[in-house]
């Protein structure tokens, strides 16, 4: 098992250092290489998706410059230096890092799945999300990770999550997650918000009210 760690207390220690990360990347001679006790060369920030400050630099000797991006990838969208992950779960999707593709996905209105449109739901892996009205569980993107922080204008839908066993599909939670989605009264976004050891979370998101409201006001 893993423990997810403070983010609270993760974020306010990146900034408080933001500035020391920033001079060590101007002189990395002042650091020691990440894998041997030689002076550094190069110095790199990588950042995580829970905030948007540096999370920290990464440090490499002439011995060891090729595998300085192990562990990391480049958003492309952002063009930010990620980490891979701290938890279980991978932070990138199709190049993307989880808080660009959240971003990308929640405000994409093809994602969007509209009250009464839903006449049966599947799980089944490999097969889309929805189509012709039948809503499939196992064909939900993962573009949030556990205790990301949500786009802006989006909240999750009260109790709307379900967690599944990530080997055999059953549900794990005792929540009545499908007669949830049936009922739904507004559009809503079903992605997977968690990917853990052995299980997946599931997970009902919509516009804040203050979000609905400007669209309303928008379109009048």
């Amino acid at each position: 098992m893993w423990s997810l760690p403070d983010i609270h207390e993760m974020n306010a220690r990146k900034a408080e250092h933001k500035s020391d990360y920033l001079q060590q990347v101007s002189e990395p001679e002042e650091n020691s290489c990440d894998v041997c006790d030689k002076p550094a060369k190069y110095a790199e920030l990588y950042y995580d998706i829970f905030s948007a400050d540096p999370a920290g630099v990464s440090f490499a000797c002439d011995d060891h410059i090729d595998g300085m991006d192990e562990g990391f990838f480049i958003c492309e969208t952002c063009g930010r230096r990620m980490i891979e992950n701290i938890t279980w779960e991978r932070y990138e999707v199709d190049g993307d890092c989880l808080k660009c593709a959240a971003e990308t996905y929640s405000n994409d209105p093809d994602n969007w799945i509209h009250p009464g449109t839903v006449k049966q739901i599947i799980k089944e892996r490999g097969k889309p999300l929805f189509t012709d009205g039948v809503l499939n569980l196992f064909g939900t993107s993962h573009v949030l990770g556990v205790e990301q922080p949500l786009p802006e204008g989006f909240e999750n839908v009260p109790e709307g999550y379900a967690t599944y066993d990530s080997m055999d599909g059953h549900q794990i939670d005792s929540h009545d997650f499908e007669t949830q989605i049936m009922n739904m009264r507004e559009p809503f976004l079903l992605i997977m918000d968690g990917a853990f050891q052995f299980a997946v979370r599931l997970a009902l998101y919509r516009r804040t009210a203050g979000c609905r409201a400007r669209n309303r006001n928008t379109k009048s």
